[in-house]
This record gives C-alpha cells, structure tokens and sequence, in this order.
C-alpha cells in the first residue's frame, strides 16, 4: 500500500474531491460521510485523517487475517479450550454485538 498526501479541491453536500498532492488526473469524488470513494465498484482508493488511523487499520486487518487463517476449516479449534473460545466470542459479541444469522 502506498500512503500520499491528498488536498482538497471541492467540497458539496454529498461528495468532496480530492486529488494527489500535484497530480491532477488523480482526481477522485468520496463520500462526506465516510471518506469511502464514490464508486459503482471496487474502490481505488482510501483516505484517512491521519497516518496512524491507516497504520491502525492495516494491524487490525493483519490480525484478522490470522485469525482466518487460524480457524479455517477448524483446523485449530481443537488447540483451543471450550472455555476460551467462549471468552473469545463474548468479546467479540460485546464489541460487534449480536450475530446477524442472515451472513
């Protein structure tokens, strides 16, 4: 990933434009609400206010990773008590709340 300064160029109710630092044909809209890019698909690109939110968020996808990996196919559940996969899933049901049985 590759982290670069962006400005702002425009700003309406809905959507704001920003653009590299210099680089006009980077020019993207994004959502005010959410900084997400507008988009009929898959994003290009993401903005974060600061460095360390992105720094944050990569270790938090990182560590989500693993735990996929870990846990894919049940291949490690058996390492793992009964009682500390319930801590793990009180957490995580506290933090995300209740599970949406419709995914």
């Amino acid at each position: 990933m590759i982290t670069e300064d962006f400005e702002d160029l425009k700003v309406g109710r809905k959507y704001f434009t920003a653009q590299r630092e210099g680089v006009t044909y980077s020019r993207r809209e994004y959502y005010i609400e959410n900084w997400r890019e507008k988009t009929n698909y898959t994003p290009n690109s993401y903005l974060y206010a600061t460095a360390q939110e992105y720094y944050d968020e990569n270790k938090a996808r990182e560590i989500c990773k693993k735990f996929h990996k870990w846990f894919e196919y049940s291949g490690n559940r058996e390492a793992l008590s009964l009682g500390t996969l319930e801590r793990m899933y009180a957490i995580a049901i506290e933090e995300i709340g209740e599970e949406d049985e419709t995914r």
